[in-house]
């Protein structure tokens, strides 16, 4: 039997975010006996989000440090990674808009048909002078080594690649087996978590500063203080999760705002939800969105999320402007519904995974 054909996977962090979710949902999906992923890990010390599923479906992992963390390092790495395997892709996920395009640059010396940058973001927040003056300089050498731009959205397309309409704009998928409604199990995750018959609001997503979290703090304090037999789940880690536990302990919320970190069985949590809060100060196209809509599950969310996301009719937008006092009378409000499972909405729209790996793996083969 022929070997499998391999793709390069790069943009991945040691967060379980959407770009993980992205990538790991296609990975699992795709015929692995037609094409194999290989993943490059920049960060020169934690280990890729879902390393240990990666290794035992076959992928490989490179570790290529930044040019910031060793010049001679980065690039031996790169010519050793292209080197030693022909890749019929790479693909890259990003959230920030680039500063370097080395590994589009080997991967034209190396002859790498395709050569993806996908856009998984519609802003960013914190970029100074001098990244800016990185971004506009690395943006023609994108041009000259991309054959393909990808986004989640169409934001994400125009803040990504503003020098191109040619973007492709492709689903965010999830397995709708997995993340259908199943109530015994959102019951079972109540009563390992001390929510009982509790109303549970929550979220998914990195503690970073695009995603609010003082905000989701100060939101739930006025929840918690108008219904007080309320709990709140928030699933992910990231760089604000010192401030954020400082924000909880300053709103008497310790024993109610329950950080769980990182989770493999995302899925068993939303069944337990009763609503998903999500006031981003920016987003492309929110995949934990996609998964609590399969659940049944209703969202309020941040009117800076597009609102193609909006697949069930089941999300409701808010300003972030306005102050948490109204977030949270909006929130009682969006919790109170009967909760029926959604799968078949978004099988009938285009975002079962199956149907999304099948068409990319063609498009990487063929």
């Amino acid at each position: 039997m022929a070997e499998p054909k391999r793709i390069l996977i790069a943009g991945l962090t040691a967060e379980t975010g959407g770009m993980e979710s992205y990538i790991m949902n296609l990975y699992r999906h795709t015929d692995r006996s037609r094409l194999q992923f290989d993943f490059i890990n920049q960060n020169p010390v934690k280990d890729l989000a879902f390393s240990d599923e990666i290794t035992a479906m076959g992928g490989r992992i490179f570790r290529v440090p930044y040019l910031r963390d060793g010049f001679f390092e980065h690039y031996i790495s790169l010519k050793r990674v292209f080197g030693d395997t022909e890749y019929e892709a790479i693909y890259y996920q990003s959230n920030r808009q680039l500063k370097n395009a080395d590994l589009f640059r080997y991967a034209k010396k190396y002859n790498v048909r395709r050569r993806i940058l996908h856009s998984h973001n519609s802003g960013e927040l914190g970029v100074g002078k001098i990244g800016r003056l990185r971004i506009k300089m690395t943006e023609p050498k994108l041009k000259k080594y991309l054959t393909d731009c990808f986004a989640c959205s169409e934001e994400a397309g125009k803040w990504m690649f503003p020098w191109t309409d040619n973007v492709t704009v492709i689903k965010n998928g999830v397995d709708t087996t997995v993340f259908d409604y199943h109530p015994e199990t959102g019951k079972r995750i109540r009563k390992e978590n001390g929510a009982g018959g509790k109303k549970v609001f929550g979220t998914v997503g990195r503690i970073s500063k695009e995603k609010n979290p003082l905000f989701l703090a100060d939101l739930f304090a006025e929840i918690h203080k108008k219904n007080p037999d309320t709990i709140f789940f928030h699933i992910g880690g990231g760089d604000m999760e010192e401030d954020l536990i400082k924000r909880i302990l300053e709103k008497n919320l310790k024993d109610s705002y329950i950080l769980l970190g990182r989770k493999d069985n995302v899925s068993d949590y939303l069944n337990a939800m009763d609503l998903l809060l999500l006031p981003s100060v920016h987003e492309g196209f929110p995949i934990t969105l996609v998964e609590a809509q399969c659940s049944g599950m209703h969202c309020l969310v941040s009117n800076k999320i597009t609102e193609t996301v909006n697949i069930t009719g089941n999300v409701y937008f808010k300003s972030i402007e306005e102050d948490a006092e109204k977030w949270a009378v909006e929130a009682l409000a969006a919790s109170e519904y009967e909760r029926h499972s959604c799968r078949d909405i978004l099988t009938e729209k285009g975002f079962d995974e199956q149907s999304i790996a099948d068409r990319f793996t063609e498009f990487v083969l063929n």
